[in-house]
């Protein structure tokens, strides 16, 4: 077997898709000058038994060793000396590429259990399968920011001010901006005519300063869907990522609030740091003062009377949306 690849410093982000392609970013710890490769990876999964492969006949090997170059299929018996326990994971299936190995994982099981419907592979009893990003750095033997410091990864935080909390019935006035490279700025739309180039120019910054991390309190659940149904409602592409087009996409991981992904750049919702802890809100302002970086003289104010303040008192609103991103 050939030696596992050295660790590749800096690697911000990692999309990796179920054909088997990979793309990973990397910021230079030395340039910082942000890097993008591209390779190929197998698809794995544990198995507790291979009742469901038996109609790859040939093309699935099975032995106590990793698969080599000439496997098709391959089980590696994780357990060849013990016991069959039927509820450990004894197997450690790989593919040519994921999708292909669960495509014939999903054939062998509508055979194998007189199923009428294609199953989806989580819905298998008897397999474990991780994310295609994570299988390629458990295989690769890489992580995230290998020989970085904590503030060389560009981190950009931006915060929506809007005039009403649904898509459908407000819009976007306000995008405050900042980054760790010194940036710090707001975008404005005194008129509803304005909002479209609004977005157009945030969508402009986003690429100029060329962000690993874009961060935000409730991202996820508020600020990426009022924005993507905004750029929607004036024909904009929403591209904020790295990969082609870079539009983000949603996935459902089984919580209330779906996920939202974007190819290059990773989401950072800081809502997800203070979960845990028993605060009487989870609010971006009460996690503020909780942790000590509300800012000096920090305005605060209801979000019904954002709009009506901000056309009386812009510079009050301004302020308060600045401290947002600060905090």
């Amino acid at each position: 077997m050939a030696p596992p690849p050295l660790p590749r410093p800096g690697i911000v982000s990692v999309h990796a898709a179920a054909d088997g392609s990979v793309h990973v970013w990397r910021r230079d710890p030395h340039s910082g000058a942000s890097l993008r490769e591209t390779a190929r990876q197998r698809g794995w999964v544990y198995a507790r038994n291979l009742s469901d492969l038996t109609h790859l006949g040939d093309r699935l090997t099975v032995s106590p060793d990793p698969a080599c170059a000439q496997s098709v299929y391959h089980a590696q018996d994780l357990a060849p000396d013990r016991p069959v326990d039927a509820r450990a994971y004894r197997y450690l299936l790989s593919g040519p590429a994921p999708r292909q190995l669960e495509s014939e994982i999903q054939r062998g099981a509508m055979t194998a259990r007189a199923l009428k419907a294609r199953p989806a592979l989580g819905d298998l009893g008897g397999y474990l399968r991780l994310g295609y990003a994570e299988q390629y750095l458990i295989a690769s033997r890489q992580t995230y920011h290998q020989g970085l410091t904590f503030d060389q990864p560009v981190r950009l935080q931006f915060d929506l001010e809007t005039t009403a909390l649904s898509p459908d019935e407000g819009r976007i006035f306000l995008i405050a901006v900042r980054d760790n490279r010194g940036l710090e700025t707001l975008l404005e739309a005194r008129r509803a005519a304005q909002e479209g180039e609004l977005i157009g120019a945030f969508l402009e910054l986003v690429q100029e300063r060329d962000p690993d991390v874009i961060e935000n309190h409730f991202i996820h659940g508020f600020d990426l869907p009022f924005l993507a149904a905004r750029a929607r409602r004036h024909g904009i592409p929403l591209r904020l990522g790295r990969a082609g087009d870079g539009v983000p996409w949603t996935v459902d991981d089984g919580s209330r609030t779906p996920l939202w992904v974007c190819p290059g750049r990773e989401i950072l919702d800081t809502l997800d740091a203070v979960r845990r802890l028993n605060l009487p809100s989870g609010g971006l302002k009460a996690a503020a003062r909780h942790f000590g970086v509300a800012p000096e003289g920090r305005v605060y104010l209801e979000g019904a009377q954002i709009v009506q303040t901000y056309r009386d008192q812009p510079k009050l609103v301004r302020a308060y949306a600045r401290q947002d991103v600060q905090e």
